[in-house]
C-alpha cells in the first residue's frame, strides 16, 4: 500500500492573495485629485500643437482650393468619422472571423488531499494530476448567427460611410460660404478703411473752423454728430467683416493673414437654376441622398434581424472533436481522441413561432414607414431648397440694382462743388450708402451661392472627390479643382 504525505503547496494563490488585498486596502484610499499647474499647463502646450501640427508654413497664401482641402483633410468632424469608420471595419474583421469553429485549449493542474480514505485502496488518486484539452466546436445555427452578424456589420459600416459623405459635404458648403463673406470682407474693408480717414480729417477741419468762428458752432457740433455716427456704422461693418474672416481660418486652423481671395466661387456654381424641373430634381435626391440610402442600408438590416429571429428557433446541429490527455496513473489511456455529433431542438420554441412572425410583419410595416419618412423629408428640403434659390437669385437683381442707382447718386454728389459742411456731410453719406449698398449686394450674391450649394447637397451632388476622405493626398487642391470644374453643369440650364 503506498502511503501519500500530502504537503500543501500553494505559493502562487498566495501572493496572488496577498496583491488582491494590497489592491483592496489601496482602493479604500482613492479620493478626488486635482490638475496641478503644470499638468494644466502641459495639457494645453499639447492640445495647441496637435491644433496647428498641419498648419501650412507662414508665408504660404491659401487660395480657395486650397482652403476648401483644408477644409477636409483638418477639420476634427471628419476625422471623428474617419475613425469610427476604422473601428467599423475592424468590427467586420472580427465578426467574420467568428464565422470560423471555435477552437478551445485548455491546461489544468490539481493538488489533492488524499490522507484518510478506505485503507484497502491500493490505487488511491495522484496527488498532482495535469490535464490537457484541445477542443474543436462546430455549430450550425452559431454559424448561421456569425454570418448574419457580419453581414449586419458590413451594412453598419456602409450606413457610417454615408454619414461621412454627409458630414465632408456640410462641411465643404459651410466653409465655401464663409469663403465668400471672408472675401467681401477682403474687397471692403479698402473702401471702408478709406472713407473712414476720409471723414476723421474732414471732423478735424470742422472743428478747427468752428474754434475759428468761420462756420456757426452750432453746425460745427451738428456736423461733428453726424460724422461720429457715420464712424460707428463704418466701424460696425468693419467689425462684422473681420469676424467673417477670422471664422473662416479658425475652420481650417490657419492664421487670417495666409488667406488669399483671387478665385471667386461664383465662377464654379450655375448662374441660374430656375429652369431645372422639380419632378427631376426629386428624383435626383432620392437617388443620391446619404440619408435614403442609409435607410435602404437599415431596411436591409432589418430583413437581417428577421432571419435572425427566426434562427433562433431552429434546431441546432454540432459536431464536435477532442484531443484529451490526462496524467492520472490509474487510468488504461492517458490521452485520447474523442468526435461527437449533437442535435439539439427545445421544443418549446414552437410556441413562439407565430409571436415571432408576427413582431417580424410588424417591424417590415414600420421600416417602410420610417423610409418613407426620410423620401418624404427629402422631397420636402429639395422643394424649400428649390425656392429659396429662386427668391435669392431675384434678391440680387434687386440690389444690383440698388448699388448701382446709390453709386450714380455718390459720383453725382462727388462732382458737385462744395459751398459748406452740409455739403461735405452729404457727400460722406452717399459714399456711406453706396458702400452698404455694395456690400448688401455682394452679401445677397454670396447668400444666393449658398442656397445654390444649399440646392446641390439636398440632390445629393457631392462637393468633393469621393476618395479625399479615405486618402491624404498631397496634391488636394488639384483635385478639389478639377471636382469643382464638373459642379456647374450638374445644375446648368440647357
Amino acid at each position: 500500500m503506498k502511503l501519500h504525505h500530502v504537503q500543501n503547496r500553494f505559493g502562487v494563490g498566495s501572493k496572488l492573495l496577498v496583491a488582491g488585498t494590497v489592491l483592496l486596502l489601496a482602493s479604500c484610499s482613492i479620493e478626488p485629485k486635482l490638475l496641478t499647474s503644470e499638468e494644466l499647463q502641459s495639457n494645453a502646450d499639447r492640445l495647441h500643437h496637435a491644433a496647428f501640427a498641419g498648419a501650412p508654413a507662414k508665408g504660404v497664401k491659401l487660395d480657395f482650393h486650397d482652403v476648401l482641402g483644408r477644409a477636409l483633410l483638418a477639420n476634427l468632424e471628419i476625422r471623428q468619422d474617419r475613425l469610427t469608420s476604422e473601428l467599423s471595419q475592424l468590427s467586420l474583421q472580427e465578426l467574420i472571423l467568428r464565422t470560423a469553429p471555435n477552437v478551445d485549449a485548455r491546461l489544468r493542474n490539481a493538488n489533492r488531499n488524499n490522507e484518510g480514505g478506505d485503507v484497502d485502496d491500493t490505487t488511491p488518486p495522484d496527488r498532482r494530476r495535469q490535464t490537457r484539452t484541445l477542443s474543436v466546436n462546430w455549430s450550425v445555427l452559431g454559424l448561421g448567427q456569425a454570418y448574419i452578424r457580419a453581414k449586419q456589420q458590413a451594412n453598419a459600416h456602409l450606413i457610417l460611410e454615408e454619414e461621412r459623405r454627409r458630414t465632408a459635404n456640410e462641411i465643404i458648403a459651410e466653409t465655401a460660404e464663409l469663403y465668400m463673406r471672408a472675401a467681401i470682407a477682403d474687397r471692403q474693408l479698402s473702401n471702408i478703411s478709406t472713407v473712414l480717414r476720409q471723414i476723421e480729417e474732414s471732423a478735424l477741419t470742422a472743428d478747427q473752423y468752428g474754434q475759428e468762428d468761420l462756420i456757426d458752432p452750432l453746425d460745427a457740433l451738428l456736423f461733428k454728430t453726424r460724422i461720429i455716427e457715420l464712424r460707428a456704422i463704418l466701424h460696425d461693418w468693419q467689425s462684422e467683416l473681420l469676424a467673417d474672416r477670422a471664422r473662416l481660418a479658425a475652420l481650417v486652423l490657419v492664421n487670417p493673414n495666409q488667406l488669399s481671395f483671387s478665385q471667386r466661387v461664383s465662377n464654379f456654381l450655375p448662374d441660374n437654376v430656375g429652369c431645372q424641373k422639380t419632378e427631376n430634381l426629386e428624383r435626383l435626391a432620392l437617388l443620391n441622398r446619404p440619408e435614403v440610402r442609409q435607410s435602404a442600408y437599415g431596411e436591409r438590416n432589418g430583413r437581417l434581424d428577421a432571419y435572425r429571429a427566426l434562427a433562433r428557433i431552429l434546431p441546432d446541429f454540432s459536431l464536435a472533436a477532442n484531443l484529451e490527455y490526462d496524467s492520472e496513473s490509474s487510468l488504461v489511456n492517458n490521452s485520447y481522441f474523442e468526435l461527437s455529433e449533437t442535435f439539439t431542438y427545445n421544443l418549446i420554441n414552437i410556441l413562439h413561432v407565430p409571436n415571432i412572425r408576427r413582431q417580424n410583419a410588424t417591424r417590415e410595416a414600420l421600416r417602410e414607414v420610417e423610409e418613407l419618412t426620410v423620401a418624404v423629408s427629402v422631397i420636402e428640403q429639395v422643394r424649400i431648397a428649390e425656392v429659396q434659390a429662386k427668391l435669392s437669385r431675384a434678391n440680387v437683381n434687386l440690389e444690383r440694382e440698388r448699388r448701382s442707382l446709390w453709386k450714380q447718386i455718390s459720383d453725382i454728389q462727388d462732382q458737385r462743388t462744395v459751398f459748406d459742411i452740409r455739403d461735405e456731410l452729404n457727400q460722406f453719406e452717399y459714399q456711406v450708402r453706396a458702400i452698404n449698398a455694395q456690400i448688401v449686394y455682394e452679401e445677397t450674391q454670396a447668400q444666393y451661392y449658398s442656397d445654390v450649394l444649399r440646392l446641390m447637397r439636398s440632390i445629393g451632388v457631392d462637393l468633393f472627390p469621393n476618395d479625399l476622405i479615405h486618402l491624404q493626398e498631397k496634391d488636394v487642391a488639384r483635385l478639389i479643382a478639377s471636382h469643382w470644374s464638373s459642379l456647374k453643369p450638374s445644375l446648368k440650364c440647357a
